[in-house]
Parts: C-alpha cells; sequence; structure tokens
C-alpha cells in the first residue's frame, strides 16, 4: 500500500480506500459535497451553500502535490462508488500548508478525520511541508478534537469566535504512539466478525459430503458453533436437514460472517451478494487466483477492490479457513476435520495443506489452541493484522506463525518488536532455500526474502525462530506453561558435571548469562 493510495480502518472496523482526488471525480465530489449538512458545509466553507464548481475542478487537480494535494474516502454503496470523506491541503508558504476536512454526516465518530488528516500529515511531509495550519469555528468540536488529538505538537489561537490551529507535522514519539495506538485498535475491530459472529453463512454449501461446501458446514454443525448457521445453494432448498437459501440477500438476517466455497469464477458475484445481505467479513475458500498467475492474479486485484470498495474485510482467498476454541464461540470455519483443545495459543498458517497437519499435531500432543486461522494468499487479512488482534486478545499468551513470505516487512518489525514484549512469538519461515522459495511462489503467490534478511529481522524484533514444527510446538507447550522471564540470568541446577557444563557453554552462546552464585 502507498502513503497515497490503499486501505482504510475505521473505528468501527469497516474498511474504505482513499486515494489522491482525479478529474473525473469532478461528479462524486460535488455530489458528496451537495449530501452534507448545511451545517458541514458551513463548517468546511464557511458557507451555506457548496463549492463552485471551479473550486471541485482544483480539488480534483492533485498533480503538484508541492502546491495542493485533495484525498478521497470512497465506499461502494448500492453497486456505485461514492465519496464519504475528503481532505485537502493548499500550500500557505515555503513551510506550512491550510488544512481543510470534510466527512459525511453519517459517519461521523467512526475516526475519519483523524485518519486523512494521519494521511494528508505525511504526504505534506514529503512534499516539503513541515506545518499543517487549520481554522475553524470555535463549536466545531469535532474537527477541533481531530486536530488536538493528533499526538502533532502545536499552537492555539482564539480570534472572534474563530480558532487557529498551527501544527508541527514532523513526526513524533506521541504522534507515532498514538497512531500505533489507533491501527491496533481498529484493526482488532475489524477481525472480532471472523473471531465472534453472530451468525455465519456457508456460501457453496453442498450436498455432496466430498466437496469443500458439505465439509466446512458439517464442521460448523459438529463442533457446536454457537450461533445460527446458513447454508446458501441456488439449487437446493434443504442441505443436511438445514433450509437453504438462494442467495445471502434472502437470508432471516445478516450473518456478520460468510464462508465462501464456490468456483473462483463465481466469488466476486457471491461478494456482491454479501455487501447486499450486510455482511461483515468474509473467508474465501476457493482456490484460482494470484497463485496461479495471469488471469488470476487479475481477478484476485478485482476482488480485492470489491471488498474494500464494499468496506469488508477477507481472509483468503485460496485457504483452509479459520477456528476459534473459545467455548462461546465454537468455531469451525474450515473444512478442517480436526476441532484442537481450547487453549492459550494463537496460529496463522500461509498453507492450508500444512495447517491441516499443524492442527493434526496440536491434537496429538495436546497442545491447546485458542484461534487458528490459514491466510492464504493475503489478499486482504495478513499476519499483521492477526498479530495486532491476538495482542488484544484476552484468550491468547503465545502466538505461532508459519511464514513464506512478508507482505510489509516494515509494518512486521515495528509491530511484532511491540507484542513481543508482551505475548512470545514463535515462528517458523518457510523457502529458506532457493528451490523452497520457488516452491513458496507457486504454492501461495507469495514473494520470499532471503533468509540472512530474515534472521536480522527476527533477532530484532524478539521473534523466536524454529527450523520445524516439532520445535515450534516445543516452545509453545513451553511458553504456554511458564511465564516470560525478567531478563537474561539464568541458573542452572544439575546432579552432575559434565552436563551442566555443557548447558551453561549453551546458555552463554545464546547470549543469556550464568551469574555466580553465593555460597549456600
Amino acid at each position: 500500500m502507498s502513503a497515497e493510495s490503499g486501505r482504510l480502518i475505521l473505528r468501527d472496523g469497516t474498511t474504505a480506500t482513499i486515494r489522491p482526488a482525479r478529474p473525473e471525480d469532478r461528479d462524486l465530489l460535488q455530489a458528496f459535497f451537495n449530501r452534507l449538512s448545511t451545517e458541514s458545509r458551513w463548517r468546511r466553507f464557511f458557507s451555506m451553500a457548496g463549492p463552485a464548481m471551479k473550486v471541485v475542478d482544483s480539488l480534483c487537480d492533485s498533480s503538484e502535490p508541492r502546491s495542493r494535494l485533495t484525498l478521497v474516502v470512497l465506499r461502494t454503496i448500492e453497486g456505485a462508488p461514492r465519496i464519504i470523506a475528503t481532505g485537502t491541503y493548499v500550500a500557505r508558504d515555503q513551510g506550512t500548508a491550510e488544512v481543510a476536512i470534510a466527512v459525511d454526516d453519517d459517519l461521523h465518530g467512526r475516526g475519519l478525520g483523524t485518519l486523512l488528516l494521519e494521511r494528508l500529515a505525511l504526504l505534506a511531509v514529503r512534499s516539503g511541508f513541515s506545518r499543517l495550519w487549520a481554522v475553524t469555528q470555535a463549536d466545531n468540536l469535532p474537527m477541533l478534537e481531530v486536530l488536538e488529538s493528533s499526538g502533532f505538537p502545536g499552537r492555539k489561537k482564539h480570534d472572534s469566535g474563530y480558532v487557529e490551529i498551527d501544527l508541527s507535522v514532523q513526526p513524533t514519539e506521541a504522534s507515532v504512539s498514538r497512531s500505533e495506538m489507533r491501527d491496533r485498535i481498529s484493526t482488532a475491530a475489524s477481525l472480532r466478525p471472523f473471531f465472534e459472529p453472530r451468525s455465519v453463512a456457508v456460501v457453496g454449501a453442498s450436498r455432496d459430503p466430498s466437496s469443500i461446501g458439505y465439509r466446512i458446514l458439517d464442521a460448523l454443525i459438529v463442533n457446536h458453533f454457537q450461533g445460527p448457521v446458513y447454508p446458501v445453494n441456488p439449487n437446493a432448498t434443504v442441505v443436511g436437514s438445514m433450509r437453504a437459501y438462494p442467495s445471502v440477500r434472502e437470508l432471516p438476517e445478516p450473518a456478520e460472517l460468510a464462508v465462501i466455497a464456490v468456483p473462483a469464477s463465481a466469488v466476486l458475484q457471491a461478494i456482491d451478494d454479501c455487501a447486499l445481505g450486510g455482511v461483515r467479513a468474509v473467508v474465501v475458500i476457493s482456490a484460482g487466483f494470484a497463485e496461479v498467475g495471469g488471469e488470476g492474479k487479475r481477478l484476485q486485484q478485482q476482488l480485492v477492490e470489491k471488498i474494500r470498495g464494499y468496506g469488508m474485510r477477507m481472509v483468503g482467498p485460496n485457504c483452509l479457513g479459520l477456528l476459534n476454541t473459545n467455548p462461546r464461540v465454537r468455531l469451525n470455519a474450515s473444512f478442517s476435520p480436526i476441532y484442537p483443545p481450547p487453549g492459550k495459543v494463537a496460529m496463522s498458517s500461509q498453507s492450508g495443506a500444512l495447517g491441516l497437519a499443524i492442527l493434526s499435531l496440536a491434537r496429538q500432543r495436546e497442545l491447546g489452541l485458542s484461534t487458528f486461522v490459514s491466510v492464504g494468499n493475503k489478499g486482504d487479512v495478513s499476519g499483521n493484522d492477526l498479530l495486532q488482534y491476538w495482542e488484544e486478545d484476552e484468550h491468547t499468551a503465545v502466538i505461532l506463525l508459519y511464514l513464506e513470505s512478508f507482505g510489509n516487512p516494515r509494518r512486521f518489525a515495528r509491530i511484532a518488536r511491540r507484542v513481543s514484549r508482551s505475548k512470545p512469538i514463535v515462528a517458523v519461515k518457510a523457502g529458506r532455500t532457493q528451490a523452497g522459495s520457488r516452491a513458496a511462489g507457486s504454492h501461495t503467490a507469495a514473494l520470499a526474502a532471503s533468509d540472512v534478511a530474515v534472521e536480522a529481522l527476527f533477532r530484532q524484533t524478539g521473534v523466536i525462530r524454529a527450523d520445524t514444527l516439532d520445535e515450534m510446538f516445543d516452545l509453545a507447550a513451553t511458553l504456554g506453561s511458564q511465564p516470560l522471564p525478567r531478563g537474561r540470568r539464568v541458573a542452572i541446577l544439575t546432579n552432575a558435571g559434565g552436563p551442566g557444563i555443557l548447558c551453561a557453554d549453551t546458555c552463554e552462546a545464546a547470549g543469556l548469562v550464568i551469574p555466580e552464585l553465593s555460597e549456600a
């Protein structure tokens, strides 16, 4: 994701697309300003009327960011794109730009203004500005809250019912900390419908016991999901002794989570139906996307654009599914016949087939899991997102990762460094050799990093690297049953000299400290 364009996650966990305004946005932007209440227009333009068309035209010109830049936030509503918020900066002098923000009246209080200010500040600094200046009415409390809670240091001046705020937008410890906190809270909120859905729809539920759709529906029922389950099949009225529905749009209530197991060519239509049916999160089991290259990559890009446009989140495509063993939920939204015992260990696997082996190994070892996710091609939800969810999850104490690639190594480093201070992270990184890297690319469209870089990344972030799944589970069992050590000092208790010497050498080689003990 570039700084200018990409996905935003709002405070309520829904998403939207952000990008610079374009000349072809003229009608969309005018329609947005026309939809604003007179109060909102007054606060944005100091006028009850909307802006003149020449003003709208100027806002749609983002060709020279050193002079001006407008960002628009969009969603797909009733099948068409709609602007739901916009933010602009315009140069005042060489180092200062004036900033103004407007948000759809129905979406106030969801953090859109703060996200726009944060993104505008980043781009303003990139274009050579060090300060953002704004003027607003003294009673415009929402805008004042956005400016004052940004974490950017600034000056405020009151004058005849108006307030001028001058912010220094160079990143500071406070601004970065607040940005990370907002990202953590909104990301965790966006993933809750996956792990704690009130209801689940299975799109592609089938009567054929050998089909993926049948196995997913069966896993939900057999493992006693604590909510209604709705089979969706346009060619059947009953599936597995349950009433089936022809479309997600025709369910008796909106399903919070939809698990999609239909051919790749039918997935986009299924997403449209889910959006119209009020679904918040989807798990796309279907294969045939970026992992097959060519047309599959283009199809996955269309899929991701739809997901973002509708404000939803997606696990997959090309994945096994996910589980939550919490007795209040008991969710097996996957085609795995294995349901592990509940516990405090969370795990993400990029490989679906290996995920099945991992679940089998967990059950054999009686290692309890809190949640398990197979992320597949990582079209939307990534390991970085899951780390932030598990950081907030009171039912998770240890995090396990099976990785084939890093989508955003810098973001991984920032998040993993923070999370590992409170919850140990153990990772197996596949694709260590050239042959393994090639295999990973053909399997889940993964782009592998060099093993030297991966080793350095793990060391810098406090991630514990395991070479095998057995080693990872050994570490998980130890970390899950013992508190984290407060430091690097180790005492060795032994009844024989030789093993004690070997143990001391191994500890010091690993960077641990063996202190001299006082006499008994």
